[in-house]
């Protein structure tokens, strides 16, 4: 009993190596605990259908914790999908955002290449201006993720793979395919304990169709699918050059069929390039050595997070500037006598007039000009019609929320789909919602969450007030 809590501990708990397991209980003696660990993840264990150079089948650990850690980065990434999917396309936003993710790419390529880049001289690649032969290399990439962003869907095979090469190689022609030298270094003689840093040259077309099968394959989780690609890549290194620039590319391509289409392109996933090099070292021993897919998974999550994690922080701040002009503007403007504060809030406002008395027929000159500052309303309502009878809502179990909130997103083209999923779910009359509230229930920034729910106000499902220093929002009913 004491062994399988134990094996419990190192698996779901953390997934342990052996080393870590011996350094926790602070023994080298574990062999039957080591045994006992290995014979519980037998339960979690799934076939990979991918081979090393032995051709021995590699596999995955599908254990509790890890099906959290996977399961919560491949929703980050379908959420980081519909957080660009919703900017409108050619905006200025959107423009900016794919500029700038576009440069945080070709950052962590000059870092993986010892390429000293500044910000000026990657503003002139991306935007077609450099002149620097030696930033060819980051020029060439940034050509490759054009390439894929105008076809992010296409079928992986040897025949795409040899365009992509040809972009980086500057549009040159290509001696050779695969590599056709070995690699030679200490760890790739021993008989012991072997590390192969890439596959024997007559290895090496077996294992690319096995991964091309792979990547075209769509059962397994994104997240999952972003560590197996890395993984593979680096350790069959099948090109002479550009193997790390074609690992990301085969990512992006891996991820654009699976539904992201060209979102694919402006996540950093460079970064993997860069960004970990001695956890992911220490990840891709232990998976040689274990055949176990997991440790470099579970390591390579961590990089692509952060990633995910600087596209989501640079969406809310390309936004913030049309949200905050188009809901909170303090500009003075024309305030007729008889306009209401209700209707002014949620506006783009105008320029602001001048307001001119007319003379009356005995005056002799027009009376002063007057301008009336806009009033600061403690209590706002939007400037729309309610869209929904929110009674309709209420007694519903989870599946018919779930069922209403898209019927909500088809009715309202203009809602986030987690701003539905929120809004059939706190919409009871007399009751007031915050942005905590829903920050924390849809697990997203502040920011996106602020701009959510001023979005539902605008759209007349919540009514905002001010309740000392912060903002609550009470729904509107038809009736």
């Amino acid at each position: 009993m004491a062994n399988n809590n134990l094996a419990v501990r190192f698996t779901d708990e953390m997934y342990a190596t052996r080393p870590e397991v011996a350094r926790a209980l602070g023994t080298n003696l574990i062999d039957s605990i080591w045994k006992q660990i290995l014979e519980y993840r037998e339960d979690f264990k799934n076939d990979s259908g991918l081979y090393d150079i032995y051709k021995e089948p590699l596999h995955l650990i599908f254990a509790n914790n890890v099906v959290r850690k996977t399961n919560a980065v491949s929703d980050r990434i379908n959420h980081t999908f519909e957080e660009y999917s919703s900017m409108r396309p050619n905006s200025i936003e959107r423009n900016t955002l794919r500029m700038d993710m576009f440069k945080s790419a070709l950052r962590y390529v000059a870092k993986s290449k010892g390429i000293l880049a500044n910000d000026i001289a990657l503003e002139n690649i991306v935007y077609g201006h450099n002149t620097n032969l030696l930033y060819m290399p980051l020029v060439n990439y940034f050509n490759a993720l054009m390439k894929f962003e105008q076809s992010p869907t296409e079928l992986v095979d040897e025949s795409l793979i040899a365009s992509y090469l040809e972009v980086l190689n500057g549009g040159g022609e290509l001696l050779s395919f695969y590599r056709t030298s070995e690699i030679s270094v200490p760890s790739q003689k021993v008989l012991i304990n072997r590390e192969y840093q890439g596959a024997p040259v007559g290895e090496i077309e077996r294992m690319m169709s096995n991964l091309i099968d792979f990547i075209n394959r769509p059962n397994f989780e994104l997240s999952v699918k972003v560590a197996v690609i890395a993984y593979m890549m680096n350790y069959i290194k099948p090109f002479e050059l550009y193997n790390e620039e074609i690992t990301v590319l085969l990512i992006k391509l891996a991820l654009g069929r699976s539904g992201l289409k060209d979102a694919a392109s402006i996540i950093p996933l460079e970064s993997l390039l860069s960004n970990d090099k001695d956890g992911l070292a220490n990840a891709s021993r232990e998976t040689q050595k274990s055949k176990d897919l997991t440790y470099y998974v579970l390591e390579s999550l961590k990089v692509v997070d952060d990633s995910l994690s600087s596209v989501l922080d640079r969406i809310v701040q390309v936004t913030r500037d049309e949200v905050e002009k188009a809901f909170f503007s303090e500009e003075e403007e024309v305030v007729q006598p008889t306009q209401s504060v209700e209707s002014q809030l949620f506006t783009t406002p105008a320029p602001t007039p001048t307001y001119v008395v007319k003379p009356e027929p005995t005056q002799s000159a027009p009376a002063p000009a007057y301008v009336k500052p806009r009033p600061a309303p403690k209590v706002e309502v939007a400037n729309n019609e309610p869209k929904v009878n929110v009674h309709i809502y209420q007694q519903m179990d989870e599946k018919a929320l779930k069922a209403a909130a898209e019927e909500l997103l088809e009715s309202d083209p203009h809602l986030r789909p987690a701003q539905a999923h929120f809004y059939v779910r706190h919409c009871s009359m007399g009751k007031y919602y915050t942005i905590q509230q829903f920050k924390k229930e849809e697990r997203v920034v502040y920011e996106t969450a602020r701009t959510s729910m001023d979005n539902l106000a605008k759209r007349g499902y919540y009514r905002r007030e001010q309740v000392k220093n912060k903002f609550v929002y009470t729904p509107i009913s038809k009736e």
